[in-house]
């Protein structure tokens, strides 16, 4: 009986594997259209936190960030247009906002930093803001928007993991797909 679910877990992992796609290169700018999901965990200066996946999907300006948990289950999700910003809960409903870090410090306890997020996720800065570069331990490092991000990468891939951090909380990011519409230079 073990020895049959050894079999079906390597089954099971072996599937997983074969379904993700590999880490794209390096981004030279953001494209049109991409979809990146993965998991992420938030600890705050109190020393709460919490962990959940996620899936962005960025196409032309509009944005949409599902948070889900580990069933699958869409516990919120954020779409940012040039309408604004727009968060919906469990319960699916909607709330409004003309300035994500407002709305997510409400609705989550934690500023989601979804304008330059968009960017981040690709080793990007937010070519709109200032930006100010550098080199840590595992890869290039960028503090922008009173955040520091370090990036987890092997050149010339594109970054696997995100290490972002301000005085009261700490984001680490882990992307396990990426899927592209467009040519990745």
């Amino acid at each position: 009986m073990m020895r049959r679910g050894l079999i079906l877990l390597g089954c099971a992992l072996l599937a997983a594997c074969a379904t993700q796609r590999p880490q794209p290169n390096a981004f030279e700018h953001i494209p049109d259209h991409y979809a990146i999901s993965g998991r992420f965990s938030v600890k705050d200066i109190k020393g709460s936190g919490y962990s959940a996946s996620f899936g962005w999907m960025h196409e032309g300006a509009h944005d949409q960030l599902d948070i889900t948990n580990m069933l699958g289950q869409t516990l919120a999700r954020v779409e940012l247009d040039a309408a604004g910003v727009h968060y919906f809960g469990a319960d699916g409903k909607a709330k409004s906002a003309e300035d994500i870090a407002q709305l997510t410090d409400r609705e989550l306890g934690w500023q989601l930093p979804a304008e330059g997020l968009r960017y981040w996720l690709l080793g990007l800065a937010d070519p709109t803001r200032a930006a100010q570069w550098g080199q840590g331990d595992t890869g290039p490092t960028l503090d922008q928007d009173g955040w520091h991000i370090a990036f987890d990468t092997t050149p010339p891939a594109a970054p696997h993991a995100l290490n972002l951090s301000r005085p009261e909380v700490r984001v680490r990011i882990i992307v396990s797909d990426w899927q592209l519409s467009d040519s990745n230079p």
